[in-house]
């Protein structure tokens, strides 16, 4: 029986210390607990068991009596104190689990929540979001299966501390219905009605504790599933919005593909999507066309919207109602039917010019390069175009053969080149030089003609082109087409507009301030103080005029040449100051007329010639290219009858004509001679065809010039 109640005390001891403990921690928040006589405070009920437990020692040969009475009562406190130490140890571990349970949680929702951010970081990406993309999916992958983990861990763990509050709940009830039933036996008995109120007190805290603890038990499970089902939902959430992302950066994805065929990125996994742009390229890398993916196969891409602007600093570009504005377009080329506008301006281009262009129809201006050899000859042997070529002549103490021609002086400040074709009847080499420059020797192959091109550099002036034999040889050399050409450029504006009278015009202005201008049918060239201008006239319905005039400050002068419909005449007429100061006309029929006022550049003045022997008048003259023969004479020594006077006087080489040629003569004032000036000496032969001896001859004569 002591050792029972030394277990008492020392149980009351541990108890109260229990009791205090919980209420400081606040996990048992009632101060009161109920027993048969009413509500005492808990305080008041640990006092009384510490009173009892103090009045023991002199109760105990009272009690030693009720010992074997007792003694099954005590045992099963003792099983009661054990029981509720377990209660104890199991509302701990509860305890523990429950906040183990949180931790898991809490670990769950920040991965989840890490998981919802990685997402949102997926939905930002552009091009390359297809790794970040299966990145953010297996994250989630892991968020989700971590969320399940810890749902599962939180169910489990809740359905532990159900299980075990359960079994507290039963145990405390059990124990708490086996200790009222004693109290209520030993309730006549002050040291059991005091150990019973302890016991009712502990067993009745020890229930309230685990009624607590079940509640606490239950919410924290549930917020732990609730946790995991949100975690889980947001994993959920974040597998899909990234599945989406993906899809959605791979319709919007661009692909490139050359002629190799290989495309950039390559195809994605399960194909292109539905949407995806390619842009092929040729073989320099550019862009000429895109297409778009239409599930089964790349179609033309279309953009169809009802307008379409684009804003800029310098305007804004308006695509809408079959129309576009712009401030400026740029472009290769255009076409249409109709162009409208202030001013249509052309650029400034590189051009070629042709200087010269001899077709070796005539020996013309080709000489000799060097003394002793002469000008070349006129040839049909060889001909490469045309009726002939120019056979080049060779030095008479060599076989060297060559010529050259002389061209006006023209500065090539960008640059040309001049071509001509040679035809060699043996192999060999020709030398090429424009007097600036030598070429060098061309490698030429027999009875053939080959074009020998020659680059002419910038900044040189040519006077001349010359063509020789590189060797002494016995070739023959014909040469055909020589053609001389200048680089230039299309400098300054040229443009389409109005001008300030509303008229239309084209005009074209250079560098140097010259301009050329067509406005209301009259062409007009400005520079300095001259201007010149062509205007047609129309005359009825039969003919039409185009007027030629160039004014300056110190006479204004006109040209006009005139048309019929028919074509049947063709007059031009030169005016200066309104004065007629020339005309020139030809008829259907052939008939050149001539106003008497016109001279040609290389026409002459009456000449006067020579008359040995005789005395008189004897002139020439040449008109337009006719020569004109007059003379009035008279020998001192007679010409007999039927006699011949040779020469009767010799004209100079200009007035050569291409044959003989016959003359009117007049012998003794009125009888008929004869006469002829040869053409190879000029030499005039006088016959008298009187019947009696003569002095005095006049005449006259006409033939085309010679040269």
């Amino acid at each position: 029986m002591s050792d029972a109640l030394d277990k008492i005390a020392r149980q009351q001891a541990a108890l109260s210390k229990d009791v205090k403990g919980l209420m400081r921690t606040r996990q048992v928040v009632r101060s009161t607990i109920s027993t048969p006589d009413g509500e005492v405070q808990l305080s008041d009920a640990l006092a009384d068991a510490t009173d009892a437990a103090a009045a023991l020692p002199g109760q105990r040969e009272d009690l030693a009596a009720l010992d074997a009475a007792q003694s099954s009562d005590f045992d099963l406190i003792g099983e009661a104190i054990t029981e509720q130490e377990a209660l104890a140890d199991g509302l701990h571990e509860t305890q523990m689990s429950v906040i183990g349970t949180n931790l898991v949680v809490q670990e769950a929702q920040e991965q989840a929540e890490e998981a919802i951010r990685a997402a949102s970081e997926v939905s930002e990406f552009a091009e390359g979001v297809k790794a970040v993309a299966d990145a953010a999916a297996n994250d989630a992958e892991a968020a989700k299966n971590t969320a399940n983990s810890a749902q599962r861990e939180a169910q489990d763990a809740a359905q532990a501390a159900i299980d075990r509050a359960a079994d507290a709940e039963l145990a405390a009830k059990e124990f708490a219905k086996a200790q009222a039933e004693q109290a209520q036996i030993d309730a006549n008995d002050e040291t059991a009605r005091a150990v019973a109120a302890a016991k009712v007190a502990a067993a009745k805290d020890a229930q309230d504790k685990a009624d607590e603890a079940e509640r606490a038990a239950k919410e924290k499970a549930a917020e732990a599933k609730l946790a995991a089902d949100n975690a889980a939902q947001a994993a959920a959430t974040a597998d899909s919005k990234a599945v989406q992302a993906r899809e959605d950066a791979l319709r919007a994805a661009r692909y490139r593909v050359g002629p190799d065929g290989v495309y950039s990125p390559a195809m994605p996994e399960g194909g292109f999507r539905i949407g995806a742009q390619l842009v092929r390229v040729n073989a320099d890398g550019h862009p000429y066309r895109i297409d778009r993916w239409a599930g089964a196969e790349w179609v033309r891409d279309q953009v169809l919207m009802d307008q379409l602007l684009i804003p800029s600093e310098d305007g804004t570009i308006a695509i809408g109602n079959a129309q576009i504005y712009a401030p400026t377009i740029i472009g290769g080329e255009f076409f249409g039917n109709r162009f409208e506008g202030s001013t249509f301006t052309l650029p400034s281009v590189e051009a070629s010019e042709t200087v010269l262009t001899d077709q070796c129809e005539s020996v013309g201006q080709w000489v000799g390069p060097w003394d002793p050899i002469p000008k070349p000859t006129l040839s049909t042997a060889q001909k490469r175009s045309g009726n002939y070529s120019l056979l080049l002549s060779k030095n008479p103490s060599t076989t060297e053969r060559g010529a050259k021609r002389p061209i006006p002086t023209t500065s090539f400040p960008r640059g040309g080149y001049f071509s001509v074709w040679v035809w060699r009847s043996v192999a060999g080499s020709m030398l090429v030089t424009d007097e600036a420059q030598v070429y060098g020797g061309y490698d030429m192959p027999a009875k053939t003609w080959v074009e020998i091109r020659c680059a002419i550099p910038s900044g040189v002036s040519v006077s001349q082109i010359r063509v020789s034999d590189a060797g002494a040889g016995a070739a023959l050399i014909y040469i055909d087409d020589l053609t001389v050409v200048r680089y230039t450029s299309l400098s300054g504006k040229a443009a389409i507009d109005r001008a300030p009278s509303g008229a239309a015009r084209v005009y074209s202005e250079a560098a140097d301030g010259s301009m050329i201008k067509f406005q209301d049918s009259q062409l007009e060239a400005d520079y300095g103080g001259l201007s010149g201008f062509v205007r047609p006239h129309l005359f009825g319905a039969s003919a039409i005029s185009v007027e030629m005039g160039v004014s300056s400050t110190q006479a204004d002068t006109r040209s006009e040449l005139r048309l019929d419909a028919g074509g049947s005449l063709l007059s031009i007429v030169a005016v200066r100051d309104d004065t007629l100061i020339g005309r020139f006309r030809f008829d259907g029929d052939g008939v050149i007329t001539v106003q008497d006022t016109i001279r040609s550049r290389i026409d002459t003045d009456w000449q006067n010639v020579a008359i040995p022997g005789g005395t008189g008048t004897c002139r020439w003259m040449r008109k337009l290219g006719i020569i004109y023969l007059e003379f009035d004479v008279k020998y001192t020594a007679s010409v007999a009858a039927n006699g011949v006077l040779a020469p009767a006087f010799t004209l100079p080489a200009a007035a050569y004509p291409p044959l003989n040629k016959p003359i009117s003569v007049v012998g003794g004032g009125s009888v008929p001679g004869l006469g002829w000036v040869d053409s190879a000496t000029g030499r005039c032969t006088i016959r008298n065809l009187h019947t009696a001896a003569s002095t005095s001859f006049l005449g006259h004569g006409s033939w085309p010039a010679s040269s």
